[in-house]
């Protein structure tokens, strides 16, 4: 008689479930406008191949951007 071993898997979430998946979708939207943007900036098309600077880059751009569309808000 052979023994037949079983195998089970645990998934273990830890931290804020909602927060997660806000950070899913920020992630998907910043990899969504890198592809779409990468040759007018020079970047590669998958944000995983940033480089640090590059990185950098899109966080100013994100930042100024977010800073012209608040203004743009409060004129109206």
């Amino acid at each position: 008689m052979s023994a037949s071993a079983t195998t089970a898997y645990l998934d273990i979430y830890i931290g804020n479930r909602e927060e997660h998946k806000k950070e899913e979708e920020r992630y998907k939207k910043t990899k969504e406008m890198v592809k779409k943007n990468a040759v007018i900036y020079g970047f590669p098309d998958d944000p995983e191949q940033l480089s640090v600077e590059q990185r950098e880059t899109l966080k100013e751009v994100d930042v100024l951007l977010h800073s012209i569309s608040l203004d743009i808000s409060s004129w109206c």
